[in-house]
């Protein structure tokens, strides 16, 4: 059986877990997403300027979880299925988001859109 290894770590400037949704997207510019340098040889064909799929891991996400939700956790808003949203509570805490890859320095990818707390466990980078 293979297991998941981690890649790296992302990291963005001032992210604070439990963000307000404006607050969280205004900090999303500037993250950067850092891997190994025995890895680097993976990142050859990556190009600033494209897009990249980053696969997480929710590593301060609770074991425990409802399979319906409040979005964001707004009681104001109907709950629904853990499927629908993008709530870190889940069966499985793996997270995925889609960045733009500014720039690749060495062992270290710059990108803008980053939806992870500094120290996430970057679990894989696929095309976007």
């Amino acid at each position: 059986m293979n297991t998941l290894r981690r890649l790296g770590l992302g990291a963005r400037l001032g992210q604070k877990p439990g963000a307000d949704f404006a607050e969280y997207a205004s900090l999303l510019a500037g993250g950067c997403c850092q891997h190994g340098v025995v890895l680097v040889a993976g990142l050859k064909g990556l190009e600033p300027g494209r897009q990249v799929m980053v696969v997480f891991h929710f590593h301060r996400a609770p074991g425990q979880y409802d399979l319906c939700q409040h979005p964001r956790g707004d009681s104001s808003r109907p709950r629904r299925g853990v499927f629908a949203l993008c709530s870190p509570h889940r069966p499985n805490p793996i997270g995925v988001t889609v960045v733009d890859l500014v720039a690749i320095e060495g062992n270290v990818l710059r990108v803008r859109g980053l939806d992870a707390i500094n120290d996430t466990p970057v679990l894989d980078l696929k095309p976007a």
